[in-house]
């Protein structure tokens, strides 16, 4: 069975036994929102209150549709304009819009919605094993200091370590107090 055909009968399946709804084709078969709704309705029925519905009502049945496969996760696809200023429906768009809502209501067997957010945890779970884990500690007056430079002969550099290489080493002074008082004035 061809791809459209196979996606056809998945639709005709799914929508039999709904008032006023018969799937024979993608254009006006879903022209009145109400196919649109009973194929929300068959997978979701907290989401539409499929009863209330009239065939009269285009408008109200695609723009409910539409919004509700929307909050479930699918594109929105379509607009309500479509149906409502051409006599045929494009049956393209609507065989990608039904598409669209097969991977989801059938394959997924969930929302769009749904799969978003599991694959966006998934994400978050494999970038947390990825991130390096920071051992370094910031500084405070309580840790060691640093340990001293070597030299080639690997002992640490000192005033008379007998190499070219040495630190400078400050002396230290004893300030006085009246050198203190006379620094400052």
């Amino acid at each position: 069975m061809q791809g459209t055909q196979a996606l056809l009968q998945w639709c005709k399946q799914n929508t039999a036994g709904y008032k006023d709804v018969n799937v024979t084709n993608f254009h006006y078969s879903w022209k009145n929102g109400l196919a649109f709704c009973a194929l929300i309705h068959s997978f979701h029925p907290e989401a539409i209150d499929f009863n209330s519905l009239s065939k009269d009502n285009m408008e109200k049945n695609l723009e409910l549709a539409f919004s509700t496969a929307e909050k479930l996760g699918v594109p929105r696809l379509l607009d309500v304009e479509d149906f409502v200023l051409l006599e045929k429906p494009e049956q393209f768009s609507i065989i990608t819009y039904l598409g669209v809502m097969y991977q989801m209501f059938q394959l997924k067997g969930g929302s769009v919605a749904e799969e978003n957010k599991r694959v966006e945890e998934e994400k978050k779970k494999e970038e947390n094993i990825k991130k390096p884990v920071m051992t370094a500690q910031p500084y405070s007056s309580t840790s060691k200091p640093p340990p001293r430079p070597i030299n080639r002969n690997n002992q640490p550099l000192s005033k008379s370590s007998g190499g070219t290489q040495t630190t400078p080493v400050i002396p230290k002074k004893k300030v006085t107090t009246q050198e203190f008082v006379i620094f400052i004035v």
